[in-house]
């Protein structure tokens, strides 16, 4: 490691930064309020001014929240300033909704480069689809309340939304106006009749406006049929352009997917792929169309039918049996609905059960197809595919047929009512008491009130179907979040944050002791490779971690503490590598430390809320619906970062291939030209032929098309490259890494490390230098597989024994030369590599060292050499056949327990080293066993070894009534 020395920087000008105290704040909609803190940075002994206002993003203003907008006036020696900002509270189910807070316009100050806006998150403490059995609906007990219930409270979840109450008030008055155009059908059928084509036509009431002769009276009475045609065209396309069915739709698809990503890992574990993918696509247009609509279709009938009835009593004289049809035909329906709802729920729910279960089995084939392959199971999979297959067919066809039973009903109640008032009422046509005009229309009347009962039935019988969905959906949106959580933790750092800011502002430029754990204990920064001292207070709070916990729930194959009583420090400023065995906790460390994940318990791990943290993932992912230069600057940036000088000078600089460059270029070329042509492509209309298949299968045909394009079938290692270049062009105050060197072999994992070396120095890659000093250090913390090509790190973090440990550095350094001189002692054939007959060479070329290996000194060298013969298989850890010289240094690490002072002095003087490893391991075995007994994973080992299956996660080619997994090792 370079030695980096105290040197005394000059710039121009360090102004004080205006900015907010944390990149995302959060509130529950119960409290009525939120406070947004903007901080100063600096000596803070003048008066300076910023504006600032709110926007929208998902949240809207006067709907969730009060908008604002004014000035902040900083006092001289005023540090931070609150800004109050009021919610709208109502009980309608919103899932987490944002919206921002931007600074603009400062005097006497900067703003700072990223921190100038921030987001709002705001927690629905809100069951869906309302509060009413809110406690049944957080246990997941939806299916034990009424469907009537859960029904009207879904509507009325879906009305409070004023756009959708208006539009819906204009299509019942819409369906209205629907019914009263054939009433006046009728109306003009029964005057053709009755009065135009009539011998003797009865007096009317429109006698002295029309026509006397009847060939006039035909032509007008044609005429005014048309009239309805024409009123209904103009309603309904107004009605279409309100487009209410897409409102509610997208309503429920941005609340479901907006609550699958505030998910906690409980929930997030138990929802699928393809739960979530039928959850969207399927059940929320279901439930839409059969549910909702379906109230607008249920009330055009029944006021049809009232509409029909009122014709009835007009037509004739008010009998007996015109209120008894006319209440009998709907109370029958209801009773036949009512007694069979139970069952035709419980079909209709195997159904979606059915169709979900080949879902998940198509993606679980689809994305391992590979292993599958390889593993010759593509028969198996066929199998099962078809059993699936069948079984769904199986259920949709025992739901088929009930729906058909119930669907007959209808027609069998109108036919008996028809036929009731014909064996009623033919004698008077034969007795003329009533003309064949009045009779064929009231059959006419009865038989379209028949109807009209018939498609309220169905309509009743579609929003029956709607149970099935709605329970799947009320179960997805009243999944656990963690907001409420992260609310808590990150209204704690905030206010660490804020006593943090005050005492390093008091260490900095009150020369007082800060004496607290979250600021570090200097006055000088790392800048450019060199010690300067520190302008900012903010630059010197450091992070830190205090005894953290961590668990994977039971439920997930976990229930052990990976980490526990773990503390650190990481300074700002700093390149750090954390290592450690598999399966130590590396990514878990990392991902705490992002914010993925959440310690457990009461335990504290600070991160200062003003800096930016990224986490990148070791796989890499390029999304092939926008193009290569978007992907690259996919990450929030200060507008300056995605500039296309500086993502090419990046993607140079980690050595990507001229092909890749020239795509990206490409990209770039052509960045105004592919906006463009999305914005026509809203509103063209396609000239091509439609591809055959359903919506959904020509959008995946086009999406597998881009997936198909170059820029998105580079070589992986490209693509590892890009996914790097990425998050170095969002250039965040701390990055996080988990292997980026995994990838690469040693050359190009050296130019990545170095790279990163140089994000830290220099506060950002392709940054202007006169920038420099006023840019917050930047922070990376990496995890690697080996220690190799660590040598320009700062810290070494290493995770083990579920602690996380800073690594001395200089001792490592000395422990791989001393490793390093046995080595070459060892390596006869010079190839940097030990092969076993070398490696057993030792007992005789160094045989003091073989007490390195638990091995004495006095040992004979035939039984030594046997012993080395064994040990070889546990220092190769790659089972290559050699050894490596990484391989070594790692044994020796875990002889002695990473106690590597202890390791470097037996490496200097052997003598008595047998009898130290013996000792450590000894206490290493305890340890083991004390952690074993007090596990709750293994005090019920016939749980871990016949473990059930996850019913919606069936292992491949199992039979469905598989309810174990074989043991295998």
């Amino acid at each position: 490691m370079a030695h980096r020395s105290t040197t005394s920087l000059q710039p121009t000008e360090y102004p004080d930064i205006i900015q907010f105290s944390s990149a995302v704040y959060y509130c529950s909609e119960a409290e009525g309020k939120v406070q947004v803190e903007v901080s100063r940075l600096g000596e803070d002994d003048n008066q300076c001014h910023v504006d600032y206002e709110t926007f929208d993003i998902s949240a809207v203003s006067g709907v969730k929240y009060v908008g604002r907008k004014g000035t902040i006036a900083f006092e001289p020696g005023e540090m931070s300033v609150t800004v109050e900002i009021n919610l709208i509270e109502n009980d309608s189910f919103e899932a987490t909704l944002e919206f921002g807070v931007r600074l603009l316009r400062p005097r006497g100050a900067v703003l700072g480069h990223y921190l100038h806006t921030c987001r709002v998150t705001v927690a629905d403490d809100d069951t869906f689809p309302t509060n009413r059995n809110a406690d049944k609906l957080r246990q997941g007990r939806g299916a034990e309340i009424q469907p009537i219930v859960l029904w009207t409270e879904y509507l009325r979840m879906s009305l409070k939304d004023r756009k959708v109450r208006t539009a819906a008030i204009y299509n019942l008055l819409t369906d209205q106006v629907r019914n009263l155009a054939y009433l006046w059908q009728v109306m003009l059928t029964k005057y053709l009749i009755d009065q135009v084509l009539a011998d003797e036509p009865l007096p009317f009431f429109t006698d002295p406006i029309m026509p006397k002769g009847r060939e006039e009276r035909v032509w007008l009475t044609i005429a005014f049929s048309f009239l309805p045609h024409a009123v209904m065209l103009v309603l309904n396309r107004m009605k279409a352009e309100r487009r209410i069915q897409g409102m509610v739709v997208n309503q429920l698809q941005g609340n479901l997917l907006r609550k699958f990503l505030n998910y906690n890992e409980d929930s997030r574990d138990s929802v699928s792929t393809s739960d979530l993918a039928m959850a969207i696509t399927r059940d929320v247009p279901e439930l839409v169309e059969h549910g909702f609509m379906g109230i607008f279709e249920l009330v055009e009938n029944l006021g049809l039918v009232i509409v029909l009835g009122v014709l009835m009593v007009a037509q004739s004289d008010l009998t007996a049996m015109t209120p008894t049809a006319f209440f009998l035909i709907p109370l029958a329906m209801l009773m036949f609905i009512y007694i069979r709802h139970p069952e035709t729920e419980r079909r209709d729910r195997l159904v979606f059960q059915r169709q979900t279960e080949m879902l998940i089995l198509v993606h679980q084939v689809t994305d391992h197809t590979r292993l599958i392959t390889d593993y010759f199971q593509r028969p198996t999979m066929v199998v099962s595919f078809n059993g699936r297959v069948a079984e769904c067919n199986r259920a949709t066809t025992l739901a088929t047929m009930f729906r058909v039973t119930n669907s007959e009903f209808a027609p069998f109640m109108t036919t008996v009512i028809i036929a009731i008032y014909v064996a009623f009422h033919y004698a008077s046509v034969v007795d003329k008491t009533i003309t064949i005009g009045e009779f064929l229309t009231s059959i006419a009347v009865w038989r379209s009130i028949g109807g009209a009962y018939q498609n309220a039935y169905k309509d009743m019988l579609q929003i029956q179907q709607a149970a099935a969905p709605l329970l799947n959906v009320i179960h997805y949106m009243n999944l656990p979040v963690d907001t409420t959580e992260r609310m808590e933790i990150t209204r704690e750092m905030q206010e660490f944050g804020k006593t943090a800011q005050k005492k390093a502002h008091h260490q900095l430029f009150g020369h007082l002791a800060a004496n607290s754990p979250f600021v570090e204990d200097s006055s000088v920064v790392m800048m450019n490779g060199e010690k300067v001292a520190a302008k900012y207070p903010q630059d010197l709070v450091q992070i830190y971690a205090d005894n953290i916990n961590f668990a994977y729930p039971p439920r997930t194959g976990g229930g052990m503490d990976l980490l526990r009583n773990a503390s650190f420090t990481i300074p700002q400023g700093h390149l750090v590598a954390v290592a450690g065995p598999k399966g130590c906790g590396k990514k878990t460390l990392l991902e705490l430390l992002a914010g993925i994940l959440l310690p457990s318990g009461h335990t504290k791990l600070f991160v200062p809320p003003h800096l930016r943290v990224l986490h990148v993932s070791k796989d890499p992912q390029l999304l092939p619906e926008i193009t290569l230069f978007e992907n690259l600057t996919f990450g929030p940036s200060d507008g300056q970062d995605e500039e296309p000088e500086r993502v090419l000078a990046i993607c140079k600089r980690l050595g990507l291939s001229s092909d890749a460059m020239k795509l990206i270029d490409d990209s770039i070329q052509r960045q105004g030209d592919v906006k463009k042509a999305r914005q026509a492509d809203k509103l063209r209309v396609p000239a091509a032929p439609i591809p055959a298949g359903s919506a959904q299968s020509s959008a995946l045909r086009e999406l597998q098309e881009k997936n198909q394009v170059n820029e998105n079938s580079l070589p992986f290692t490209e693509k590892c490259l890009l996914h790097l270049a990425r998050a170095l062009v969002m250039n965040p105050e701390v990055l996080i890494l988990h292997k980026p060197l995994e990838h690469f072999d040693y050359v190009f994992a050296r130019r990545v490390v170095e790279i990163l070396r140089e994000f830290v120095d220099l506060r950002g890659l392709e940054k202007p230098r006169e920038s420099l000093h006023l840019r917050s250090p930047r922070t990376c913390i990496f995890s690697v597989g080996h220690l190799d090509n660590l040598e320009d790190v700062d810290i070494l973090l290493q995770v083990t024994n579920k602690q996380v440990e800073a690594v001395d550095l200089d001792s490592l350094c000395r422990l791989k030369q001393e490793v390093g001189q046995l080595f070459h002692v060892l390596d006869k054939n010079v190839d940097n590599l030990l092969d076993r007959e070398e490696f057993m060479a030792m007992a005789e070329a160094s045989p003091a060292m073989v007490e390195l290996f638990g091995i004495p000194e006095a040992t004979d060298v035939s039984r030594a050499k046997g012993d080395l013969n064994k040990i070889f298989d546990k220092v190769d850890d790659s089972q290559g056949g050699k050894i490596d010289q990484e391989e070594f240094v790692a044994f020796i690490r875990t002889q002695f327990d990473d106690q590597l002072a202890d390791a470097v002095h037996a490496l200097q003087s052997p003598k008595g080293a047998a009898e130290k490893i013996k000792e450590i391991q000894a206490k290493k075995a305890r340890r083991k066993q004390l952690e074993f007994a007090n596990s709750p994973g293994y005090k019920h080992l016939d749980v871990w070894d016949s473990p059930e299956i996850p019913a919606h996660t069936a292992i491949l080619g199992f039979p469905p009534t598989s309810r174990k997994l074989p043991i295998t090792f």
